[in-house]
């Protein structure tokens, strides 16, 4: 980990002695207001008529600063925005010693932007949710996490508070999150507030785009029988900025810059995490957090090397550290966990006329230490991947991708287990065991695609190339998208998948998984308003751990879900919500059995103001049944030990409390000139609602002596600066 460590230091020096191209150059500082309230506008992009490639953006005070050479004198300055009138003006009329003041007007009949859209693009033949850099920080939910914002979608049945995309029913651990290009596997930072894994390990800052895969999505991006995340980097770069942000769990910074013009920079961020300031305030609601400690920093490159050819790397390191009490089945003791994490995706793309081909790389490498009871585990991964793609478009209206992957995995564990699963107290007989596992993947993928104006057809295929013993699989996929009006869409899509599990702590190997899906859906879309309606059904097969043996079963889990949802915006207000039905349950044996987050409803309600001028806040509700789960009705003595074994009932027989929850953001943008100032503040959990987790059995299992409960009422607060 230290070479890694002095080779990211040299890959930083690397790029600061670039040579940057010097021209002469006059600076153009102005400053955005909406006509009529004279509020700043955030976010418009300002840019030169015939040199739009080289504009800018403003920030929270509406200001800008636009690099102009002498052989643009004679252009004209254009700035745009969603929902706004285009304004143009001369360059020959603005003032060049001070700063010019443009005023924007509204245009009604635009639609507003809002937090989280839908896909905007009709002809697209996937059912998707599209977010940006902008959303994902407006998102009332989001907590300015690029992963934690999907908890707000519809689609979203995330019902564990943390930051894994759990889609449509399927289990987190099943879902893909794309980087680039490439599979970016336990995308959730394992260190958190609740030992839940509130946030994940991508900074929003370096994130271009996001586009969410509900069900069924593309094939190209590899298999992923749940649902699948693509995130890209940012393509372009404005302004130079420097941000430092402070609050009660550390201080973190981020500082980015062009290097020769918009589409060469570098982004560099780092942060530093602790416990002691957080803890003082929320000790009494953190009953189970001892401690924590965290270190890291990220480095973004893009490197525009011609017209034709470009290429990206970022680069990532982490350091985590905490101690916390958590439970298992009898026996609640502490947590001591570290693991250091390092990894690096690199991209190439080159475009020629009507073909465009990519090449895509990952190197991931992690360090685990974990102590628990009688529990030791020390695992060490390491990961490769690598991606040639090539997309042929032979007109505007078809066109042809092909490609191959190959992924290869290496998992080394050295661990002391408990003789018998379920005991794991100190004192408990245990063994300890070495174990490597290995698993080389190697995929073909194809994909053909046409659209027309009211339709959009898509379909692929993806093909494994059977190595020593791995199963022979076909994946292949069909989509479907009509517009019969304007403003209604609907889209019809099925298809199988295959793929491969990361071991975990309970299944320690590589196993075969699939899952067939169906899925039709409605979206109407107008002005200010959206609403939408799907129905799916899903069938997995994959290994679940079994409580009662102590051990992985492959097993079949049969899904429905229905989703309703709405979104309205008046002004600066928006309100969404959002109706869920998931019917699932799972095979054992020969007999189904209700999954424990099978629920006949998940409502989720949003109000949020956002306003530049005066306070953003959002208010947030969620509600849904408790989780079903498996009692244990009593404990059998172990001869010659302490230790009980306990005698289940029947499988996810009871059930939880109900869930509810009421969280509250808010924060404040204070600018002058090019400084602005953001105090932010959060309260999670309102009412103090004890959620229950999990039940706590006595140490006989006689009786249930306790719950274990999600995050009760929680405080945080800061504030960020930017320069």
């Amino acid at each position: 980990m230290r070479k890694l460590w002095r080779i990211n230091k040299y890959v930083f020096l690397l790029i600061l002695i670039l040579p940057v191209k010097i021209v002469a150059q006059r600076k153009l500082k102005g400053r955005v207001l909406i006509a009529g309230d004279n509020t700043p506008l955030f976010g418009a992009n300002v840019y030169l008529k015939h040199h739009p490639s080289g504009g800018t953006a403003t920030n929270m005070n509406g200001s800008f600063v636009l690099k102009i050479s002498k052989n643009e004198l004679a252009d004209s300055l254009i700035i745009s925005s969603v929902g706004y009138h285009k304004k143009i003006i001369a360059l020959s009329s603005v003032q060049w010693n001070g700063i010019d003041i443009f005023h924007i007007h509204k245009d009604v009949s635009s639609l507003n932007k809002i937090t989280v859209t839908s896909n905007p693009s009709l002809t697209e033949e996937f059912s998707t949710e599209k977010l940006n850099r902008i959303s994902i920080y407006m998102s009332p939910v989001s907590e300015g996490d690029p992963l934690k914002v999907i908890s707000s979608l519809p689609a979203s049945t995330n019902t564990s508070e943390t930051a894994n995309p759990a889609l449509r029913g399927s289990s987190g651990k099943y879902s893909r999150v794309i980087l680039n290009g490439v599979p970016l596997y336990n995308p959730v930072r394992d260190l958190q507030l609740n030992g839940l894994g509130n946030f994940s390990i991508l900074n929003t800052e370096i994130v271009d785009n996001e586009t969410v895969y509900a069900g069924n999505p593309p094939l190209k991006y590899g298999n992923s029988i749940a649902g699948l995340v693509d995130v890209r980097t940012r393509k372009r770069l404005k302004n130079q900025q420097l941000k430092i942000d402070g609050g009660l769990v550390g201080a973190g910074m981020l500082f980015e810059t062009p290097i020769k013009d918009n589409t060469t920079f570098m982004q560099v961020f780092g942060n530093y995490h602790l416990s002691d300031a957080y803890l003082s305030v929320n000790k009494q609601n953190s009953p189970h957090l001892k401690k924590f400690r965290s270190q890291d920093i990220g480095l973004n490159f893009h490197y525009t090397i011609s017209n034709h050819l470009s290429a990206n790397t970022y680069s990532y390191f982490i350091n985590d550290n905490y101690n916390a009490k958590n439970l298992f089945y009898n026996y609640a003791g502490n947590i001591h966990f570290n693991k250091k994490r390092y990894f690096n995706v690199f991209n190439v793309k080159y475009i020629m006329n009507n073909i465009v081909v990519e090449f895509n790389n990952e190197f991931n490498v992690s360090n685990l230490h974990y102590r628990f009871g009688i529990i030791r585990e020390d695992t060490k991964v390491n990961q490769f991947y690598n991606v040639v793609d090539m997309k042929y478009l032979p007109n505007g209206h078809i066109s042809f991708t092909l490609g191959i992957t190959d992924g290869l995995f290496i998992d080394k564990f050295t661990n002391t287990l408990p003789q018998n699963y379920y005991s794991i107290h100190p004192e408990d007989p245990s063994y300890g065991f070495r174990h490597r596992e290995k698993n080389l993947n190697i995929e073909t993928y194809g994909y053909v695609r046409y659209t027309a104006p009211k339709v959009a057809i898509g379909a692929g295929f993806r093909k494994n190339l059977s190595i020593k013993n791995q199963e022979s699989y076909l994946s292949y996929q069909g989509n479907l998208r009509y517009t019969f009006i304007s403003q209604s869409s609907v889209h019809i899509s099925a298809g199988k998948y295959n793929g491969y599990t990361v071991p975990s702590f309970y299944i320690q190997q590589f196993n075969h998984v699939s899952a067939v899906q169906y899925a039709i859906g409605y979206r109407y879309k107008s002005n200010n308003s959206t609403f939408g309606i799907s129905v799916y059904k899903k069938r997995e097969i994959f290994p679940k751990y079994f409580k009662d043996v102590g051990r992985g079963q492959q097993t079949t889990k049969d899904i429905k879900g229905l989703e309703i949802s709405t979104q309205y915006q008046m002004r600066h207000f928006l309100f969404s919500a959002s109706y869920t039905w998931l019917d699932s349950k799972f095979k054992k044996g020969v007999q189904w059995i209700k999954s424990s987050n099978s629920m006949n409803y998940l409502v989720k309600l949003s109000l949020s103001h956002t306003s530049i001028k005066h306070l953003n806040f959002s208010i947030n509700y969620i509600t849904r049944p408790g989780h079903f789960y498996t009692p244990i009705i009593n404990g059998e003595k172990i001869s010659k030990t302490r230790g009980f074994k306990p005698v289940f009932g029947t499988y996810n027989a009871q059930q939880l409390n109900s869930y509810s929850r009421i969280d509250l953001t808010a924060n404040k943008v204070i600018s002058y000139n090019n400084l602005s100032i953001i105090p932010f503040f959060t309260l999670t959990n309102i009412l103090n609602n004890e959620n229950q987790r999990t039940p706590v059995y006595s140490r006989d299992y006689g009786k249930i002596s306790n719950y274990w409960y999600y995050e009760k009422r929680l405080i945080y607060f800061g504030v960020q600066v930017s320069f």
